[in-house]
């Protein structure tokens, strides 16, 4: 590939990718959810966003929550589709790299208590479903000062998601004064 086609493909990258930020912020205008800061003792629902590459531990917190007896669904975004798990691959994505409303919108219309997405904002696909979740109230890790998470958790020390969600209970404990 020419220096110059490279040139043309990267700004059709970006014009793609401008389209896509565009489309999320319209549907997450359209979104109608009542925001609510949980009560850890009294959690029934959690909702979890991740990728096949931290899938261990997701599947430890997965577990963990499942112990609580608090109903989790989680759905992970990876190259392929992983066997038992809800997730979606490359064939459940547009052709702006966006998760399909098929694939996403039964997870998306759940009222969660809390959603955790660790994702990050820089990932439009895990961005998209964080957005249009009808979740009470949203977790998340973001370096960015333009994220709209109901609690993000900045850690640049220690990014393990099992410390992520400690912090987020430590954080949610203090703001209910739960010490």
């Amino acid at each position: 590939m020419s220096i110059e086609n490279y040139r043309v493909y990267l700004s059709e990258m970006k014009l793609l990718q401008k389209i896509a930020c565009r489309k999320i912020a319209q549907e997450a205008k359209r979104v109608k959810r009542r925001k609510h800061l949980p009560q850890l003792n009294s959690l029934q629902s959690v909702g979890v966003i991740g990728t096949a590459d931290n899938l261990p531990e997701y599947k430890y917190i997965v577990n963990y929550f499942k112990q609580k007896k608090i109903e989790v669904d989680a759905i992970f975004f990876g190259e392929t589709a992983i066997e038992g798990i809800k997730s979606i691959g490359k064939k459940g994505l547009t052709w702006l790299k966006l998760p399909k409303k098929q694939e996403i919108q039964s997870f998306a219309d759940k009222e969660f208590d809390i959603l955790f997405n660790f994702i990050g904002t820089s990932n439009l696909k895990t961005e998209y479903l964080h957005k249009i979740s009808k979740a009470k109230f949203k977790v998340g890790f973001s370096e960015s000062d333009n994220n709209d998470y109901d609690l993000n958790i900045d850690d640049k020390k220690n990014k393990k998601l099992i410390y992520l969600i400690e912090q987020a209970f430590f954080y949610i404990k203090k703001l209910n004064n739960q010490d």
